[in-house]
């Protein structure tokens, strides 16, 4: 995948393109969004190595702002966010997953992320993918 995240020289995160040889800054709301969760993962000072099953959440970090969970998506997996009065953010970090909900359906690749908002009660994950799942507990 062409598509990265790095560090530019002001320490502020750049979406490069290789394709198309263009950069664009992250807004600030996706800059805090992955520095929260790149700080949630390295946030023990013991190793965090989990083991991953098939259509299972897994959950790497929680605290009381964030839980930050991995979806490995092999086939179908149905999540139901009724209790939840949160938003939720899918991060593709493997693969390619389609998210499917009452009003249609979307796909995310790997390197792409998509926010949830809280009136989607329930969704439908498909495909073969690696998720990075964030909502508020």
């Amino acid at each position: 995948k062409t598509d990265i995240l790095s560090h530019d020289i002001g320490y502020s995160l750049v979406h490069k393109n290789a394709e198309k040889d263009t950069s664009e800054f992250l807004s600030t709301g996706e800059q805090n969004v992955i520095s929260l969760i790149l700080f949630l993962i390295s946030y023990k000072e013991y190793d965090i190595t989990p083991t991953f099953e098939k259509n299972k959440v897994v959950k790497m970090q929680s605290c009381k702002y964030f839980e930050t969970n991995v979806i490995e998506v092999d086939g179908s997996l149905e999540r139901d966010y009724a209790v939840l009065d949160s938003f939720v953010i899918y991060i593709a970090v493997e693969g390619k997953v389609q998210i499917k909900y009452d009003e249609g359906t979307i796909s995310v690749s790997c390197g792409e992320s998509i926010l949830i908002p809280a009136s989607i009660s329930d969704v439908v994950l498909q495909g073969h993918g690696k998720l990075i799942e964030v909502y508020i507990p």
